[in-house]
């Protein structure tokens, strides 16, 4: 699969995220290469298989169950799958972007128990 070049523009933000400690980008499941998006087209088919995979989870998601684990898996993969058009070097960089908006968000930490 051919590497595409990307301009990456990471929104500006006035507070650093120091405090929360990031990994590199890893992948957790084996490619699944022919439905790696490619275009436009392929893209909008990929995000529906996301949809899908976490409406499997919403339905399995009564109580403990392994199949509620199993779908939030099939998610994941799924977008990771997604993710397979993008290089790698991209995704450690937009990782570590989510998490610094979310730090700043309040996501990470302790929490009050209401």
């Amino acid at each position: 699969m051919p590497i595409k070049n990307y301009t990456t523009k990471v929104p500006a933000s006035n507070t650093v995220c120091e405090e929360v400690e990031s990994t590199p980008w890893q992948w957790q499941f084996p490619p699944c290469e022919k439905f790696v998006p490619v275009d436009s087209p392929t893209r909008r088919e990929q995000s529906l298989k996301i949809v899908e995979e976490a409406e499997e989870a919403m339905n399995a998601r009564a109580g403990y169950s392994v199949f509620y684990v199993i779908e939030l898996m099939d998610t994941i993969h799924a977008c990771e799958t997604a993710l397979r058009e993008f290089p790698e070097s991209l995704l450690t960089d937009m990782k570590e972007a989510v998490i610094c908006k979310n730090e700043q968000r309040g996501y990470y930490g302790e929490s009050e128990v209401v």
